[in-house]
């Protein structure tokens, strides 16, 4: 099932406030503020434990800053520490 219908992450209400905000949004902004650093492609996978759910369990989410590929699961859920793969 895709999220298009509804809305593309159907989330915690602080999920954007929380470990993802500190561990992917604050970390590629901070190298899109800086010019020495190169920001390239982030890969966002849904993962639900019951495939007719809209609303996923967790996220993985892969992204490149300076060629180096990082990988972190997010659980949707608010206050929660990620899996850091790499």
């Amino acid at each position: 099932m895709t999220c298009h219908k509804y809305n593309l992450l159907p989330q915690d209400k602080n999920f954007n406030n929380s470990a993802y905000k500190v561990f992917y949004e604050d970390r590629v902004k901070d190298a899109l503020d800086d010019p020495s650093k190169t920001v390239g492609v982030t890969t966002v996978r849904f993962m639900r434990s019951d495939p007719s759910s809209i609303r996923p369990d967790s996220l993985r989410l892969s992204y490149t800053i300076d060629d180096k590929v990082r990988t972190v699961v997010f659980k949707n859920e608010a206050k929660q520490i990620p899996e850091i793969i790499n």
